[in-house]
């Protein structure tokens, strides 16, 4: 048997190469592990004391107190990795707990604070924690507005968009979205409509077609950047410039035609 699949069990390279040796001779010495392991003498007292508090091996005492070690029955490894579940288990509740507890009290502490009036996120990753954003800060009944979507920023985020989508309608959001009149873009408002059942989707014609994608919710604005390479996006905490962009939004919306 190789030291590879203890390993991956969770013992080091030298417990495991220990442990086989331990098997391998039943009851013996530290000098005799050595030879059989092939590990240094130093390193197999270090070895044996962690195996022992694994419960992977025990020790007899001979003439002159001298030690003899001899490996667990090879079931004590299907304890160990119990047992560790274990540990995992509840370190994970303990996390839990500390972030209820911890999460809170920062929030506290966060709301107190002077915020900057706009934040800028950079690429998939941060477009990612924008639509977070949007998804958290609203509720149901609230609305959504996004406008002039392009197919680009669905090709460069891929399934961002439908995921955000699919969590406002889950959650009772209601979705306006104004897209440009080519007929890639198209496509792409008709998935969105698909995507978000109780979605307002509507179109301006193709010239109206920009880099620039601006989602409205709440007291905030996020206006997305796109180029062949690139994204960026811009976010604004300010309710009176939310309520601008709203108005060009509704102004648009006069002008644009539903999918049809």
């Amino acid at each position: 048997m190789e030291a590879t699949e203890l390993r991956k069990l969770g013992l080091t390279s030298t417990e495991a190469r220990v442990y086989l040796a331990l098997v391998e001779l039943g009851a013996a010495s530290p000098s005799e592990i050595t030879r059989r392991s092939g590990v240094y003498r130093t390193l197999v007292y270090e070895a044996l004391d962690r195996l022992l508090e694994k419960g992977l091996a025990s020790f007899v005492s001979g003439e002159k107190n001298k030690k003899y070690f001899q490996a667990s029955d090879p079931s004590a490894l299907e304890a160990m990795v119990e047992e560790e579940e274990k540990n995992f288990s509840r370190e994970i509740e303990e996390k839990k707990r500390l972030l209820g507890k911890t999460v809170p009290e920062l929030e506290q502490l966060f709301a107190k604070t002077t915020k900057p009036a706009a934040k800028i996120f950079v690429g998939l990753r941060g477009v990612r924690i924008v639509f977070r954003d949007i998804l958290a800060s609203l509720k149901k009944g609230d609305e959504e507005l996004c406008f002039i979507a392009n197919f680009e920023g669905r090709e460069l985020t891929g399934v961002a968009i439908p995921k955000l989508l699919h969590s406002l309608a889950k959650k009772g959001v209601h979705y306006r979205g104004i897209y440009d009149g080519r007929q890639k873009t198209i496509e792409e408002a008709a998935k969105s409509a698909m995507q978000n059942r109780g979605a307002a989707v509507r179109v301006l014609p193709p010239e109206y077609a920009s880099p620039t994608t601006i989602h409205v919710y709440g007291g905030k604005t996020a206006i997305l950047l796109y180029s062949k390479h690139d994204l960026i996006c811009v976010v604004v905490e300010n309710k009176e410039i939310a309520d601008g962009f709203r108005k060009n939004f509704n102004a648009l919306w006069r002008l644009a035609k539903p999918i049809g």
